[in-house]
């Protein structure tokens, strides 16, 4: 990627990108950009491997993918993704809530869940780490404190308290 003159990004080393007068972004694969710079991007990536162009991208990794070409816009979002969070943790009609109280931390201490809650506490944390990497980085913050207790939740902890056991 360095030798199509690629740089490796700060916040994600599996990230690469060039930023040129018409706007290339190549990202794991993907190319974007006005239509002759992402022509040649791709041919110069061809010549360092066998791939394959796919055309336009209507989804990737999981998520929707957006293209608004007059506003320049690229969207990622999930929403299969965190319906089947909603449905799975019968969250659809609830008011949001938080397993804590605002600008509070989280108890390490007290009753830690069932293991048969533990498993399901796991799986609700993965999926929430799936959609906060993709597409809502706003929540990786309570994710990662979620995510910290996956060896031993306490009712604190439990963020899908009152869903489908």
């Amino acid at each position: 990627m360095k030798s199509i003159g690629c740089r490796r990004s700060n916040v994600d080393n599996c990230v690469y990108y060039k930023w040129d007068e018409s706007g290339s972004w190549v990202d794991d694969l993907i190319v974007t950009g006005e239509e002759n710079t992402a022509s040649h991007q791709k041919s110069k990536l061809k010549e360092m491997a066998p791939i394959d162009d796919c055309g336009n991208k209507d989804e990737y990794v999981g998520c929707k993918v957006d293209i608004n070409r007059d506003d320049r816009e690229l969207k990622f979002t999930q929403p299969v993704m965190i319906q089947s969070f909603q449905d799975e943790f019968n969250l659809s009609n609830k008011t949001p809530v938080t397993p804590a109280v605002p600008h509070s931390s989280l108890s390490h201490m007290g009753e830690v869940i069932s293991n048969s809650m533990m498993s399901y506490y796991r799986k609700g944390v993965g999926k929430l780490l799936h959609i906060s990497r993709f597409t809502k980085p706003s929540i990786q913050n309570a994710v990662r404190g979620l995510s910290g207790r996956v060896k031993g939740a306490t009712i604190d902890h439990e963020l899908l308290r009152g869903s489908k056991r």
